[in-house]
């Protein structure tokens, strides 16, 4: 039987490779296996140009907002009218749009209005977090007081068939303007998982590592502030951070002073950028994942860390939690370094105890998070949208 095609709106595609376009990419590898599946982006490097899948059809556009062709092109916002033309002059059963409300996924919407052919959103980030946060904004969770909602995306989100989300804070915005929302879960590659973790493994050192990279909304001046405290407590422990210093010099240089000022350079690494085989093996090596991020859709890193076997702290502000607290993670008050320091030891003391539940978290989170369930979710609701 022919399969029913199907078109893919991203704005970055493989190997454009960040988390979110790794993720777009096997979530369009997933839906291949049940529908002809053509993915259309933004001309963006001269290397990705070139790249194909004969799983699927790439097709790269001409970007409307890079009228010269000058590459690689890094600004967010894009505008690929042919998006217009290959749905109008195709003949697609659905179209997804990743990974936003945009001009593109707007396009898209109005060409499938005309087909009479369901178009979904599925929304990553709804807003530019991280600079809303350095300008001081304080992130409710209604999302409310970020700013305006402009009548323009509102009346597109209206008329979405149905939209995805990987917070529950999205999921209550987004059903502010259309009923059909529903929860998608940030899958990992079960291939990457399969050693069996070491991470429980009891000693005198407790291993901690922060992943992430080193900027303002990821914490890691919060939690170093928190490891100082631990230390405080007699705990014997180091900690690695992990991730690209590049992306915010100026705070990756504060954070390196203040490992020179609390005296903590034996007992503390940055690390800079890594392999991901390198980054894996510290998550299963390390007893404990501290994420201390002042906001964080998705919550996928905590995913991988009880995929590893790793113990998680985390603050409040990681939404949707998967931790069961007491179990497999402890939760902290955002910003809070005295509390912080204290679920520090109260992990401690769990690992030393033999007290965590970290395998059954790791059959979970390997059973309920991988892309086969995350696949079936979205071909589901395609087919229910079509219908």
């Amino acid at each position: 039987m022919k399969k029913k095609k199907i078109l893919i709106v991203v704005n970055r595609f493989y190997p454009e490779v960040g988390g979110a376009e790794l993720n777009t990419y096997k979530q369009a590898l997933e839906l291949a296996k049940e529908f002809e599946v053509t993915v259309v982006c933004p001309e963006r490097t001269k290397l990705s140009l070139g790249f194909k899948d004969g799983a699927m059809k790439i097709v790269r556009m001409f970007n409307f907002r890079n009228l010269l062709r000058r590459f690689p092109y890094q600004k967010p916002n894009t505008l690929c009218f042919g998006i217009l033309l290959r749905i109008l002059f195709g003949s697609y059963y659905a179209v997804l749009c990743f990974p936003a409300p945009s001009h593109n996924s707007f396009l898209a919407l109005i060409a499938s209005k005309i087909r009479r052919i369901p178009c979904l959103l599925v929304s990553f980030d709804l807003h530019d977090y991280s600079r809303l946060l350095k300008e001081g904004a304080v992130i409710r969770e209604d999302l409310s007081g970020l700013g305006s909602f402009s009548k323009v995306r509102e009346f597109f989100v209206r008329r979405f068939s149905h939209i995805f989300a990987i917070s529950n804070r999205e999921i209550c915005f987004y059903k502010r303007f259309n009923d059909s929302v529903s929860y998608s879960p940030v899958a990992i590659d079960f291939d990457d998982y399969n050693l069996k973790a070491s991470s429980s493994t009891v000693s005198d050192v407790f291993n901690i590592v922060m992943i992430g990279r080193v900027s303002h909304i990821k914490g890691q001046d919060i939690g170093l502030e928190g490891f100082h405290r631990l230390l405080k407590m007699g705990v014997k422990a180091k900690l690695k951070i992990v991730g690209r210093t590049d992306f915010e010099p100026n705070f990756s240089d504060n954070l390196r002073d203040r490992v020179k000022e609390l005296d903590l350079e034996q007992d503390v690494e940055i690390l800079g950028s890594i392999s991901r085989e390198k980054l894996l093996k510290y998550l299963r090596e390390s007893q404990i994942h501290l994420i201390p991020v002042r906001f964080m859709n998705s919550g996928a890193v905590v995913v991988e860390s009880l995929a590893s076997g790793t113990f998680v702290i985390q603050s409040d502000m990681v939404d949707p939690s998967v931790v069961v607290e007491g179990e497999d993670g402890l939760t902290f008050k955002s910003g809070d370094i005295n509390d912080l320091g204290v679920k520090l030891h109260q992990a401690c003391e769990l690992i030393s105890n033999q007290s965590t539940n970290m395998e059954e978290a790791r059959e979970r989170v390997l059973k309920e998070y991988n892309y086969e369930v995350l696949g079936n979710i979205l071909k589901q609701k395609i087919l229910k949208v079509s219908a």
